[in-house]
């Protein structure tokens, strides 16, 4: 079978999980979809990302040509927001993406996107599956401008429309799919959980060297996040607060570029006095991601609302003891993983789990060895095999 794989929303100017997804999902393809041909559709700017796969004998790496309409795609740019927004919801990619949906049914017998909303993209007329991470506005509207939340709106509903097939990355985002989406059928949602490159973040590291680059303390928290609000960074840092109240002082190292958060997280720091103890260490190179990750006596993530945890397999892959927000998905890795959860939005919850858990190395060493275990079940290969089964079971009979 013919696989398209729609590559066109990845950016070489973005760094984060979006990325990690789509990456660790082509690289197990690369390795157990020998079955298949994969037709990889990608903008020029992002081409460079993708040579290494044309190597592989069943990839092969497909460039879209958008100067064909351009003058189109600059009017439909130009237009007032209000405006393209209350366009019929199919009337953009009929028009801006009709030749690059064209492409996709002549390379393509079955359709892989791997990220949504797109903005305006290709609608083609072969069974498409989508992943879709989150519907984060319809919880936390206050996060996004009324321009945003009325163009993801509109965004969503046409993938939803499109969708031959949905993946989600936990029972709960199943659920909230079927709340949100009236016209969704729960036979077209398929739970199929992210994954991690486990012999990537297992191989032996260079904490030392990585806390010497970047002048860190002995012992550190870890949270590798963008600064999004819903990444609620400010319950970590308050958590600290009061901590040091209890005249106990951990170290925080932050990860991520900076975002609509960005400026409250720095204010909140001044403000309190806990530069001394927060390492903003901004974007880092993937190496030193890793490093950092088995250099940190505890992950952290304080996410408000998230579909899965990338970073949470991943500390359980570098053999880290993790500490995470009391979410409905957090809650389904912890039945396979151990890790300590905290409510979201109660910093005296977390200082006192981080204060019973800081010093505990026999908690420590038993989450480590328990997650070792756990998170084999956690493999991109096993995550890859789980979408072949989906993308075959609605592609053309052979």
């Amino acid at each position: 079978m013919r696989i398209g794989f729609n590559a066109l929303c990845i950016s070489p100017n973005y760094k984060g999980g979006v990325n990690s997804f789509v990456f660790g999902l082509i690289d197990a393809f690369a390795r157990v979809g020998g079955a298949h041909e994969f037709a990889v559709f990608v903008n020029p700017p992002s081409r460079v990302m993708f040579e290494k796969y044309q190597d592989c004998r069943h990839f092969r790496i497909i460039e879209t040509n958008r100067s064909s309409n351009w003058r189109l795609h600059r009017a439909y740019d130009r237009l007032p927001w209000q405006i393209r927004c209350r366009l019929p919801k199919a009337l953009p990619a009929r028009f801006l993406s009709s030749e690059c949906a064209r492409l996709i049914e002549r390379e393509a017998d079955v359709h892989f996107v791997p990220f949504c909303p797109p903005s305006v993209f290709p609608l083609p007329s072969v069974p498409t599956l989508y992943s879709i991470h989150d519907i984060q506005h319809a919880h936390f509207p206050k996060f996004f401008s009324r321009q945003q939340l009325m163009e993801r709106k509109v965004e969503f509903a046409q993938c939803i429309g499109h969708a031959t097939a949905i993946q989600a990355s936990s029972r709960y985002m199943l659920r909230d799919f079927l709340d949100h989406f009236p016209t969704l059928k729960e036979e077209q949602v398929c739970v199929i959980r992210e994954g991690v490159d486990i012999d990537t973040f297992a191989q032996p590291g260079t904490a030392v060297e990585v806390k010497a680059k970047y002048r860190l303390p002995e012992a550190f928290l870890f949270y590798p996040a963008q600064l999004w609000h819903h990444k609620n960074h400010l319950t970590v840092l308050r958590a600290l607060r009061r901590l040091r109240e209890r005249n106990i002082e951990i170290p925080l190292v932050l990860t991520g570029a900076r975002y609509e958060a960005s400026q409250n997280i720095f204010d909140f720091i001044e403000r309190n006095a806990l530069a001394s103890q927060v390492f903003y260490l901004g974007l880092v190179p993937f190496g030193d991601l890793v490093a950092l990750y088995q250099a940190a006596r505890f992950l952290i993530t304080a996410v408000l609302y998230e579909s899965s945890s990338i970073p949470i397999l991943e500390a359980a892959a570098a053999g880290t003891a993790i500490i995470a927000s009391r979410t409905p998905p957090n809650e389904e890795l912890a039945e396979h993983l151990e890790m300590q959860l905290f409510s979201p939005t109660d910093d005296a919850d977390l200082a006192d789990v981080l204060a019973a858990a800081w010093n505990e190395e026999a908690l420590i060493e038993r989450q480590v060895k328990a997650n070792k275990a756990g998170i084999r079940q956690f493999s991109w290969d096993k995550a890859a095999r789980d979408y072949l089964k989906v993308l075959e079971s609605i592609g053309p009979r052979r």
